[in-house]
């Protein structure tokens, strides 16, 4: 059995660190997942998903790590064996050691070898297509070589084999009936009566198409690197995530949102905790972990009067498409102790992001001479807390009053819907709120900040120039030969020794060969680095020796 990691911290409020002590999350998670991590920073991430357990002992999750190294999954403590798959050998037998930290390079590999096709068309359409209804999360740390270029290759598959079909299907439904109409009443009354029904039939074509996509459902998680990572690597995590964004953005890819973790946001964070820097990663893959985690566990209990449950959930995660913002906020016991600060505590949690910086949520904008706000749209949002003793909280009154309070801070439309819900957890030690929304618009760091660190950079490396480094050398002191110049032999031999008493019969005929080359002005001959080595190896004062 793998290793159980403790776990270490459980923050909750910017600059704090508390312990975790919710017994809630282990009860069975609302929607169930199929995590997979590509490249080493994201397999340690679902490495923290893969500790989750039930109270029953069973895993929460379906976890599997994909690395191009194989030595990284090795240290990967909670993740199945069996689910720790690695890209093996190209197609020229060489074994895949990581790309590097060079997404473009590893992305040109990729596509290029047979071998590692059809690692990701296994991954794909085998290990994650037994199950016909399936919510996948697809994690990767941007930045990383193996990471940024599989993710981006591996929704592409994921399109193809579970989205690209359908509408094929669908027409090819519609084709079918169309005939049965004619085969059945003849071309012209077939004709009329199939577009009579048209409506109805369109109502089944919807039905299908709905079920179908319904089946197999993406989320994607991805992390965006420090600044030290250094100008290109922030040069391709921009364009990277661009297109990853763009497809998210685009409904035919079936991705239901995506979560932004800024590593840079938590490092700085971290750092205010004055812990261990060696803990700092541990400290970032748990957060991830465990809001996503609480969250989605806590959409599945039902036992106060307000409680979400796993379809509200799926709603606010796969209704529009966007990126999902998680929030979190924590106080001890005794420092709640009325529905009036659960509902101050809902307030400052609204915009204040647990995974990243700031979003940008409005934008002033001029159309016609005329001075309009462009905001960020909000899809669904969900309201949640956790509370000791729920007898404190009669009615649970914080929650409507909250609910209100996010219409009025946050840019919503007449479709959003506010799922809210609270349940008991008397092994607490703190009141917990949390709030989740879908919105149309990213962090400001992602956004535009990357762009900034790298025009920065690039600022930083115009006012130098690169040179590369030398070792000088010392000249000995030359000593005369008794002979004289021995430079002067060099530039007019001697003819060479033709005796076929030499010891190195190689050699002599090399030298024949190159007396007749020489002969021969217009020819050349490009001898073998063989030939250069036993060239080398007969000069010596052995070529003068008679037998």
């Amino acid at each position: 059995m793998a290793r159980k990691t403790k776990h270490m911290f459980s923050t909750v409020r910017q600059g704090e660190r508390q312990p975790m002590t919710k017994s809630f999350t282990k009860k069975k998670p609302s929607t169930h997942l199929t995590i997979v991590g590509f490249g080493q920073g994201a397999g340690n991430v679902v490495d923290e998903f893969a500790r989750f357990r039930s109270a029953d002992g069973k895993r929460s999750y379906d976890t599997f790590a994909v690395n191009t190294n194989q030595s990284d999954l090795t240290t990967l403590t909670e993740v199945p064996e069996q689910n720790r798959i690695w890209f093996g050998q190209d197609d020229l037998g060489r074994d895949y050691t990581g790309f590097g930290k060079n997404a473009e390079e590893g992305t040109k590999r990729l596509r290029r070898d047979k071998s590692a096709q059809k690692t990701l068309d296994d991954l794909i359409n085998e290990r994650l297509g037994k199950d016909e209804q399936q919510t996948i999360m697809f994690i990767a740390c941007e930045g990383g070589g193996t990471g940024t270029s599989v993710l981006n290759e591996a929704v592409q598959k994921f399109y193809e084999a579970y989205r690209a079909p359908i509408p094929e299907k669908a027409k090819q439904m519609i084709a079918n009936a169309r005939a049965n109409f004619i085969g059945q009443f003849g071309e012209e009354k077939g004709l009329q009566l199939f577009n009579q029904k048209k409506p109805e039939l369109m109502d089944k074509v919807n039905y299908f198409m709905e079920t179908e996509l319904d089946k197999k459902r993406l989320i994607i998680v991805i992390t965006i690197p420090t600044r030290s990572d250094g100008g290109d690597i922030l040069r391709q995590v921009s364009n990277y995530t661009s297109e990853v964004w763009n497809m998210a953005m685009d409904k035919k890819y079936g991705i239901g949102h995506v979560v932004i973790v800024d590593n840079q946001h938590l490092e700085d964070e971290y750092n205010k905790l004055n812990e261990p820097k060696e803990n700092l990663w541990k400290y970032i893959n748990q957060k991830t972990a465990d809001i996503i985690h609480e969250i989605n566990v806590g959409a599945g209990i039902g036992d106060t009067n307000m409680v979400l449950d796993g379809t509200d959930l799926q709603s606010i995660w796969f209704t529009g498409q966007g990126a999902m913002f998680y929030s979190k906020t924590a106080k001890p016991v005794a420092e709640v102790k009325s529905n009036e600060d659960i509902i101050e505590m809902f307030n400052a949690t609204f915009k204040k992001p647990y995974l990243h910086g700031d979003i940008n949520y409005i934008e002033s904008a001029k159309e016609d001479g005329e001075k309009k706000a462009d905001v960020k749209m909000i899809h669904h949002a969900l309201l949640f807390a956790v509370v000791p003793d729920k007898s404190k909280f009669d009615g649970a009154v914080f929650l409507p009053e909250a609910k209100e309070k996010l219409q009025q801070t946050l840019y919503t439309s007449e479709k959003t819907r506010v799922f809210p819900g609270y349940i008991e957890d008397k092994d607490a030690t703190d009141v917990s709120v949390y709030v989740a929304y879908k919105i149309e618009g990213l962090p400001e760091r992602l956004e535009i900040g990357l762009v900034k660190e790298y025009e920065e950079f690039q600022k930083r490396r115009q006012s130098v120039n690169f040179s590369t480094g030398k070792i000088q050398t010392i000249e000995g002191t030359k000593e005369d030969s008794p002979f004289g110049d021995l430079d002067e032999w060099f530039a007019e031999p001697v003819a060479p020794q033709t005796s076929s008493s030499s010891n190195n019969d190689l050699v002599d005929t090399m030298f024949d060969e190159v007396a007749a080359t020489s002969s021969n002005s217009s020819k050349s001959v490009d001898p073998t680095e063989e030939q250069l080595k036993a060239l080398m190896d007969g000069f010596s004062i052995d070529m003068f020796n008679k037998k």
